[in-house]
């Protein structure tokens, strides 16, 4: 599905990504500053997970909408969500990651999709009318 006419990343997804890595980046910092630095690495893999959510996310709903069998990726959408909750309660559960800076790193999914939405250059498409 992917070719010269369609990457992989999107100028929408490519910016939102980067916003949520300078989101999550700024959190882990404050967090070092104020905790210490294991917080501030749960904070990084927080938003390394959300990172990686977004971009599955995207291909999947992105294939979904495109042409082939729908069924297959909304089925790979579901192993996702699974294995989303899998690696969150393993990471958790090891005590790899504490739960607060985690959530934190997590929270630069919403915090970078406003940023990179607030902060998106114009487009040049007409304003609706109502006729």
């Amino acid at each position: 599905m992917e070719g010269p006419d369609r990457p992989v990343l999107d100028e929408t997804l490519r910016r939102a990504q980067v916003a949520m890595a300078a989101t999550g980046l700024v959190f882990a910092l404050g967090t070092v500053g104020f905790t210490d630095l294991r917080s501030g690495a749960g904070v990084v893999v927080g938003t390394l997970v959300a990172m990686g959510n977004l971009w599955a996310f995207a291909l999947i709903v992105r294939a979904l909408f495109g042409r082939g069998r729908p069924w297959g990726w909304a089925l790979l959408g579901v192993l996702k969500m699974f294995g989303l909750f899998g690696v969150v309660g393993w990471l958790l559960r090891q005590e790899i990651v504490r739960v607060i800076p985690f959530a934190l790193g997590y929270a630069s999914l919403p915090v970078g999709l406003t940023l990179a939405t607030l902060f998106a250059p114009p487009t040049d498409d007409p304003p609706a009318t109502d006729a």
